[in-house]
């Protein structure tokens, strides 16, 4: 192995871990959020929203532990009733598509633990490599 392939590839494998160590401290911050907060990924192929991080509280309050896999990896559809997923999907796309924070007040009663609750808070839209996401963070008050 020539010193310069050498080199370029330890600058890439640098920076693979770098952008590892980026997605974990991404995760960490979303799952110890205080309040709710997740991140979905867009797929423009289906025209629909992955969720792929959650906060613990989210997790625990909301869907339960136990069914964290009914929800990580699918849409607010596959989880939520069909009135509450579309709230949640308008915003999502509105979100998107302004490219600016949105505040928004989503009432929600969950399907696994039959907490009602109203959803207070910001989602907004970012691309990273060319992939779209809808974060959201804020509280929820019991109603």
């Amino acid at each position: 192995m020539t010193g310069s392939y050498k080199s370029e590839l330890d600058k890439l494998l640098g920076e693979a871990r770098q952008a590892e160590n980026e997605t974990a401290a991404l995760y960490k911050m979303i799952s110890t959020y205080p309040g709710l907060a997740w991140v979905k990924r867009y797929d423009e192929e289906t025209n629909d929203y992955y969720m792929i991080a959650l906060s613990e509280r989210y997790v625990y309050e909301l869907i339960g532990p136990e069914r964290l896999a009914s929800y990580r990896g699918r849409t607010d559809s596959d989880f939520w009733p069909p009135a509450i997923a579309s709230v949640f999907r308008n915003n999502d796309d509105k979100a998107r598509r302004e490219k600016t924070p949105q505040y928004v007040e989503e009432f929600f009663t969950s399907p696994r633990t039959n907490k009602g609750a109203t959803f207070k808070g910001w989602k907004w839209s970012f691309t990273v490599a060319g992939e779209t996401y809808v974060a959201g963070v804020g509280v929820d008050v019991d109603v």
